[in-house]
């Protein structure tokens, strides 16, 4: 019997759920995710392998990762070591990676209408957010 994996992501886009005003809202996330946005640390290699394969296996449709440092080594960055923001999107079952670099605009499946660019998700803290 395969063991249940529990992830916390940085960020999870989801579905309200409809137990959300209730006395007892069940806990952690129990709906698929519309994206999953997590910022690169020095375990930069559960976002390439561990995290990607679980998120593509449970059908996540869009995957952010942030390298706010530059971190992950240049071997496994098609376009060089340095500040990114990587994004995997679902298509026929498998991820499509594409990489931004700062002064790019990243698409964004889940909110078509966004614009964002590398240097405004490299620049943001928790107060631009809240």
């Amino acid at each position: 019997m395969d063991e249940a994996k529990a992830r916390r992501p940085d960020i999870a886009i989801i579905e309200r759920p409809k137990t959300f005003f209730e006395d007892r809202p069940s806990r952690g996330i129990t709906t698929k995710p519309f994206m999953i946005v997590e910022i690169a640390s020095s375990n930069w290699s559960t976002d390439l392998v561990d995290k990607q394969e679980e998120y593509q296996a449970i059908g996540v449709p869009e995957y952010w990762i942030v390298d706010y440092w530059g971190q992950i080594p240049a071997k496994y960055c098609w376009r060089g070591k340095g500040k990114k923001v990587i994004v995997l999107t679902l298509g026929n079952g498998e991820y499509q990676r594409c990489e931004y670099l700062p002064g790019e605009t990243i698409p964004c499946q889940t909110f078509p209408n966004l614009t964002l660019t590398v240097d405004q998700v490299l620049a943001a803290d928790a107060e631009d957010i809240l």
